[in-house]
């Protein structure tokens, strides 16, 4: 009996070590590349733990493009990401050819139709910790639907890890339900998931000023709920666990 749970417990091990490493983004680190053309000055520093990019060559102009988006969230929130150990892999090809993520080939993302693409035709996830962006694909109609890709997807990965679940809030729900039909009116993508709604309307907050004041016009409450969480984060930040924030 005895000998059978230790054999359970090492396996379990091997499997969540084996999962963690094939999750893990590979790539090279923001803060150990250096730009060809280009000094990447960042206000907000923490983003180097963050992003991610290929070892392959690459667009810089666009990854600066999508870098600077990012830099945008703000800081509290990009602090607890890099404490919660999210990575952001910034790629180019295919996604399903990032490690860990060729079974995804055959396969289409939830909510998609006979006429969507399959995953390796599409530019980015949140897979648990882990966000993929494609360089070059930041934009709205760059195989996607959103204000920005790599906003869109980081949100994911706060909602689950920094907040822990805010599509499960009830506040937000209700939220959700009396704005998103306003917001999004005959896009059963948002209406029908409200984690796609939250990351959809965190992207629209910090993108740039027009889809902040959209936001902040047509959805009042999903805009003061995004601000609430800034002050959620700026606490916990101040707290004795995480200590001083050096973004």
């Amino acid at each position: 009996m005895r000998r059978t749970l230790f054999f359970l417990i090492i396996l379990g091990l091997c499997v969540s070590f084996y999962h963690l490493a094939i999750a893990f983004p590979k790539g090279i680190p923001l803060s150990d590349y250096e730009f060809r053309d280009t000094d990447l000055a960042l206000s907000k520093p923490i983003l180097k733990e963050l992003v991610f990019l290929p070892t392959s060559s690459f667009e810089e102009k666009d990854a600066i493009k999508m870098i600077k988006n990012l830099e945008k969230v703000d800081g509290n929130i990009l602090y607890l990401a890099a404490k919660e150990s999210i990575q952001i892999k910034l790629f180019t090809g295919s996604l399903t050819n990032q490690p860990g993520l060729s079974s995804l080939k055959s396969s289409k993302p939830r909510g998609y139709d006979e006429t969507d693409s399959y995953w390796d035709k599409v530019p980015g996830m949140s897979d648990n910790r882990v966000v993929y962006a494609k360089i070059g694909h930041s934009e709205f109609g760059n195989g996607h639907g959103s204000v920005s890709l790599e906003l869109h997807e980081f949100a994911h990965a706060i909602d689950r890890h920094v907040f822990h679940y805010i599509r499960l809030d009830p506040v937000f729900i209700n939220i959700w339900k009396q704005e998103v039909k306003w917001l999004f009116p005959f896009r059963d993508y948002f209406i029908n998931f409200p984690e796609e709604y939250f990351a959809e309307t965190f992207a629209m907050f910090y993108h740039n000023d027009e889809t902040h004041d959209f936001l902040k016009q047509e959805a009042p409450l999903t805009f003061k709920y995004i601000q609430s969480l800034e002050k959620i984060a700026a606490e916990q930040v101040n707290n004795s666990y995480y200590g001083q924030a050096d973004y």
